[in-house]
């Protein structure tokens, strides 16, 4: 059995849902029983030949200081998960001690 075919006509329509209904392509996709693959790049030509202009999730800018902050961050929060574990270990011996 072969997959259905989809005309222009059929795949802009398809494509306007996602423009213009404000959907993603996955619900859409599923609703349809069509490949998410396929209902994205519908989308993505359609937008093309309109000239909308096509977002994606831009990475955002992280410059020196914000990376030293984070790695200082990371580091605190790594520190303070070990103290978390030592401090939950202590509370079991000492619980083992007052029950015997």
């Amino acid at each position: 059995m072969s997959a259905k075919r989809y005309d222009l006509e059929q795949q802009e329509q398809i494509a306007r849902m996602s423009t213009e209904g404000g959907k993603s392509g996955n619900p859409i996709a599923a609703e349809l029983g069509i490949n998410k693959n396929s209902v994205y790049k519908w989308i993505s030509q359609y937008k093309k030949r309109r000239g909308i202009p096509i977002l994606s999730s831009p990475k955002p800018a992280v410059n020196k200081e914000d990376k030293l902050r984070i790695r200082e961050l990371e580091k605190l929060l790594k520190d303070k998960e070990e103290e978390i574990a030592i401090l939950k270990k202590a509370v079991h011996i000492f619980s083992k001690i007052e029950n015997s």
